[in-house]
């Protein structure tokens, strides 16, 4: 599937081979959102998405998390916010006729009730075949009570399909707010951040790179360049609070964003996490022999005036730049 067009006739077990087949080539692990973009790919109604694809590989731009991250976002998770608003619908229609139900059953309870009492007055009488028709209407009404169990069973447990898959989906779209290496924000795990900010919120932005990851990533393989990157997220996100967000921006790049955060504690937060990447001793897990120390370069934007987040990251990553410019490995604030 090296044009991600499979044949005209496929089956899915044959699909799932093809895109297993694709990663594996890509050096790219099954994980959910890699799986999802390439096996859509197949799908008629994703031809812009294959095109994209197609188009990026034709740029010489190699395929990897990150990328078919920000693909899923862009292309697949609409569909999971309009799955959640149709099971959300479903599960308040049910929740109605659990109502109806209910009420139902309590009535036809009330009236096997007053049957049962009446026959009582009725056994007194010599009047046996009124006794049997009042009989035969309790049988009847013992039936239908019995239908109403089951019947108010199957909501119950029709509900509770329904609040697995509301969970699996909520789990989902989490996922897919998350990069799948990382552990770190995607680009959509970001603007649901920042749709949480205040307009009294003041932000501070902080751009990480890893200073020569292409060299490393092309001498000891992709493999080696997904651990250094798990590595250097786990040290940026390790000691930021609650409050503050860290994203995987590209790559190789990581923003973070504080909030309302003192320019001291950035400042020390930034070197804080510079000082313990540069004291990881990594060693090549085939070889067991030490990989070559990973630093990185940080810009940030503590300019005092309120600033928009484009402007935030704007200003970081020009004093990113300058960071690599004065030999890398270093903290650099924006002027």
């Amino acid at each position: 599937m090296d044009n991600l067009k499979p044949p005209a006739t496929i089956t899915p077990d044959e699909l799932s081979k093809l895109t297993l087949a694709w990663l594996n080539k890509y050096q790219l692990a099954p994980t959910p959102i890699n799986y999802a973009v390439i096996y859509a790919c197949s799908h008629p109604n994703n031809q812009k998405l294959r095109s994209e694809l197609q188009q990026l590989i034709a740029n010489n731009q190699t395929p990897d998390n990150y990328l078919l991250a920000e693909l899923h976002q862009k292309y697949l998770e609409e569909n999971l916010q309009a799955d959640n608003e149709t099971l959300s619908a479903i599960h308040k229609v049910i929740v109605n006729l659990q109502t109806v139900c209910e009420k139902s059953q309590s009535d036809v309870s009330q009236y096997q009730s007053t049957l049962h009492s009446q026959a009582s007055k009725l056994n007194d009488t010599d009047n046996q075949h009124t006794v049997d028709i009042v009989n035969t209407i309790i049988v009847a009404t013992e039936k239908a009570q019995l239908a109403q169990n089951q019947f108010k069973d199957s909501i119950y447990a029709s509900q509770n399909d329904i609040k697995t898959l509301q969970q699996k989906l909520k789990t989902a779209q989490q996922q897919a707010q998350t990069d799948s290496l990382t552990g770190l924000a995607n680009r959509r795990g970001m603007e649901n951040f920042l749709n949480t900010l205040t307009s009294t919120s003041h932000i501070c932005a902080l751009l990480f790179d890893i200073d020569n990851f292409k060299q490393l990533n092309d001498t000891y393989g992709h493999g080696v360049g997904d651990i250094i990157l798990q590595k250097v997220a786990q040290q940026i996100a390790q000691l930021l609070g609650p409050e503050h967000i860290a994203i995987r921006y590209g790559g190789e790049e990581f923003l973070v964003l504080m909030i309302n955060q003192a320019r001291d504690d950035v400042f020390m937060y930034a070197e804080t996490v510079r000082e313990n990447i540069e004291k990881l001793k990594l060693v090549h897990g085939k070889t067991r022999k030490r990989l070559p120390q990973v630093t990185i370069s940080v810009g940030l934007s503590l300019n005092r005036q309120k600033l928009s987040v484009a402007e935030a990251i704007e200003q970081a990553d020009s004093a990113l730049y300058q960071a690599k410019s004065s030999g890398k490995n270093r903290v650099c604030l924006s002027s």
